[in-house]
């Protein structure tokens, strides 16, 4: 797939929003990239980044923009679910009427998974309350061994940009909550990415939440989540 952008947001039990962009340098080149779920993973060049359920293959061809916020939307229900809504807009995604021109990743924290979500039109006018407005389409997955869980959505506009809604809400992994119906399947994270998203404070959040949780050491291939590494610093 050739994209304009590629975001990868993930939000931390402090309500704190850690968004990672890969954008073209240039106005003629595309972010190229392809499923994992469609690819040997083992097979690898050197500009090759994994983000999420995506391989981005042109990372030498693209400007990584992050930025860091903290949302002020944002409830921490009791000591196992969190509430939160927040807006983008105007995410500048070419125009096309052919392809969908940008991909839109959301990961929860460590352990926690959907029980609410929605993912809406901020300019439908016709309804007042945002879970009423019309909504996007988007595919939930769950990677069951690394306890994440992400959320993706395709970004198209005819206009050039892409605006949304995204509220929710999310609880740890037991078995007991009733959660978002989703898929099974493996997210990826390279390890510039993860340190970038897993900070100290991601760190001991999901230390206090998952002390039970079995310990993730990466794969053959060097990709995956070292959680006795990070729990360690």
């Amino acid at each position: 797939m050739n994209l304009s952008i590629v975001i990868t947001e993930f939000i931390g039990t402090d309500g704190t929003l850690k968004t990672y962009r890969f954008v073209p340098k240039n106005s003629y080149n595309k972010v190229v990239v392809d499923r994992l779920s469609d690819i040997f993973e083992d097979v690898r060049g050197n500009t090759d980044r994994d983000i999420g359920l995506l391989r981005v293959y042109n990372s030498d061809k693209c400007e990584l923009v992050t930025t860091n916020c903290r949302i002020k939307n944002f409830q921490v229900i009791d000591d196992s679910s969190i509430e939160f809504t927040f807006e983008h807009m105007y995410i500048p995604v070419g125009f096309s009427s052919e392809f969908s021109t940008g991909i839109y990743n959301f990961i929860l924290p460590l352990g926690y998974r959907l029980s609410a979500i929605h993912i809406v039109d901020p300019f439908d006018t016709s309804k007042v309350k945002t879970v009423e407005k019309k909504h996007f389409q988007y595919h939930i997955y769950w990677d069951k061994q690394k306890r994440m869980q992400i959320v993706q959505m395709y970004l198209k506009s005819n206009r050039g940009n892409f605006s949304f809604i995204l509220t929710g809400r999310a609880v740890i992994d037991s078995s007991d909550s009733v959660f978002c119906e989703s898929k099974e399947q493996e997210i990826v994270l390279d390890q510039d990415i993860q340190d970038f998203f897993f900070d100290e404070g991601i760190k001991r959040s999901f230390w206090q939440n998952l002390k039970q949780s079995i310990i993730i050491q990466p794969n053959f291939n060097g990709i995956g989540i070292d959680l006795k590494t990070l729990l360690k610093k």
